[in-house]
């Protein structure tokens, strides 16, 4: 074997080794592409199966929420309609106290006076005066 021999080999060698290479980088680009592919379609189904979950939880929230805010709501009502009585018959009773306190002041004034009024004409002159010029 000479070298054009060796030569024309190499040359056959290397155009086989380029198509290969090129068959190699285009398979690998295609089965890039169908991974990628496959990954999109697999978040696609992901982010769908998230998006149910997430609206269905948010849904059972809600239901919870609008229960709670339910119960809450009869149990005021009925702490207004059992306890909203006695709490105007307590509020009932202590402004009839204050009134009663406040008219009991008064009398005391008035027998206070009266009682004024009394000594001046029982006791002896100098008492009288005293009282008198004191009250």
């Amino acid at each position: 074997m000479d070298k054009k021999d060796l030569e024309a080999i190499a040359q056959i060698v290397n155009s086989a080794i380029e198509s290969s290479n090129e068959e190699l980088k285009e398979e690998i680009r295609q089965t890039g592409e169908a991974l990628r592919e496959e990954f999109r379609e697999e978040m696609n189904v992901f982010e769908e199966k998230m998006t149910d979950r997430m609206n269905s939880f948010e849904k059972e929230m809600t239901d919870r929420m609008n229960s709670f805010e339910k119960k809450m709501l009869d149990k005021m009502f009925l702490f207004e309609q059992d306890y909203g009585e006695k709490i105007d018959a307590i509020f009932d009773v202590a402004v009839m106290q204050k009134d009663k306190a406040q008219q009991m002041y008064e009398n005391q004034e008035k027998f206070g006076i009266q009682v004024d009024n009394l000594d001046t004409k029982i006791f002896n002159l100098d008492q009288r005066v005293f009282k008198l010029e004191h009250s």
